[in-house]
């Protein structure tokens, strides 16, 4: 894919070589001042164009800073950005919603069987939408920061379809990914 993810401290450094559209900083949680270098560079959320896959990354660098609250509204917010783009694209169903249950993503193979105009739709509709995120969560300095940030994930209307994080534990063992306990993200 077009982009990297490297730590804050990184965007400090005026690296012009980098500084390109085509292989773009990503970065979830970092307020670059408006005159950086960087500004035009950096994004929040990387949508790849080719897989339809979203990426997000995150770096905490400020473990005070509201213990984890302001990595929490990035999240969320990058999520909410995520499901715009989606819902712009005509990838949600919002007719069949009800009160207290979140849009469904419509993708209704049975009906090219019976009706070109609607596999014509539903391809369109597979093309322009995203994936659900990847959510790379680097540097997190405790578990429950981690978990803050991987509970307000799992809990948003539209979650991400993995977190990937490390937090300084030295009884975790745990390597490889597994589902989580809403059933559609792996953690």
């Amino acid at each position: 894919w077009g982009a990297f993810l490297a730590p804050p401290y990184f965007y400090n450094a005026n690296v012009e070589a980098l500084q390109t559209h085509e292989f773009s900083g990503v970065l979830g949680n970092l307020d670059l001042s408006s005159n950086s270098p960087w500004v035009p560079f950096l994004e929040n959320v990387y949508f790849d164009e080719s897989s339809r896959a979203t990426f997000v990354h995150f770096y905490n660098v400020e473990p005070a800073r509201g213990d984890g609250e302001y990595l929490v509204e990035c999240l969320v917010a990058a999520l909410d950005y995520v499901a715009k783009v989606n819902r712009n694209n005509g990838c949600y169903d919002t007719t069949t919603t009800t009160e207290g249950e979140g849009e469904s993503t419509t993708f209704d193979d049975t009906s090219i069987l019976f009706d070109n105009k609607q596999h014509e739709v539903e391809e369109r509709k597979r093309l322009s939408c995203y994936l659900p995120p990847i959510v790379f969560a680097k540097n997190i300095f405790d578990k429950r920061i981690f978990n803050e940030l991987l509970n307000a994930g799992l809990e948003h209307d539209h979650p991400p379809l993995l977190i990937y994080g490390d937090y300084d534990d030295d009884d975790d063992t745990s390597s490889s990914p597994e589902i989580a306990r809403n059933k559609t993200a792996y953690v």
